[in-house]
């Protein structure tokens, strides 16, 4: 790992501190801050940031910001969501309603996306307003149809930002299944294929006008690696 050691005029220590340390942990790496009070100097000693052990993770970040773009580009609704990803033993569609979606090729996985009722119809009905359809002309119950085509075709764009953002990182390439999004009352445990035990499982939560949704994410035992002086 490099380091480098960078000098810095220090009229608001207290600020720069904040700012640098909030910055180099964001993007996953360390900081280590002196301050000299009595020269007025700050020395920064940025580390890089090291190649994660997880390929999974790696592809979370991707996933949420995939996710992120696009429910914000199509309903104009701010979306937040839990910078804690959770580690878990497998992955389920859950009620209200769920939406699967399976990829292949270079690496395998699966996606599914999970909606309170309340949370798909708000996307719903921002995705329709920002379309253009008068507020009065939409379904105001989230087991409509409209509601429950809205989150399939929500997620048909997800997926394929995530596979377009890992072809570009990567460079690998997969394809994917059509979305499929139901109504649910009880959770349903799905897999990627006959289990090897070497699958990892991701949990990602997210809000929309406070309401909640989550991603969960199932990837075959990989590591993504690049070869670097090639």
């Amino acid at each position: 790992m490099q380091s480098k050691s960078t000098r810095f005029e220090a009229p608001d220590a207290q600020n720069f501190v904040r700012e640098v340390t909030t910055h180099v942990i964001d993007q996953g790496g360390r900081a280590e801050i002196l301050f000299h009070e009595d020269q007025r100097v700050i020395k920064a000693h940025l580390s890089a940031r090291e190649q994660s052990e997880s390929t999974l993770d790696d592809l979370c970040r991707m996933i949420i910001l995939a996710a992120k773009e696009v429910l914000e580009n199509n309903t104009q609704k701010g979306i937040q969501f839990a910078k804690t990803v959770q580690m878990v033993p497998s992955v389920h569609l859950r009620p209200d309603i769920g939406c699967f979606v399976q990829f292949d090729g270079d690496y395998q996985g699966l996606m599914i996306m999970n909606f309170s009722g309340a949370a798909a119809l708000s996307l719903y009905q921002g995705y329709m307003v920002t379309m253009g359809m008068p507020a009065e002309e939409l379904a105001q119950e989230w087991t409509s149809d409209e509601v429950i085509d809205s989150v399939g075709e929500f997620v048909n764009q997800i997926i394929g930002q995530f596979r377009m953002r890992i072809e570009q990182s990567f460079g690998l390439t997969s394809q994917n299944s059509q979305p499929k999004a139901i109504g649910i009352n009880e959770s349903v445990t799905l897999s990627i294929g006959p289990s090897s035990g070497d699958e990892e499982y991701r949990r990602i939560s997210f809000k929309v006008d406070n309401l909640p949704f989550q991603i969960e994410l199932a990837l075959e035992a990989t590591r993504f690696k690049i070869l670097r002086n090639l």
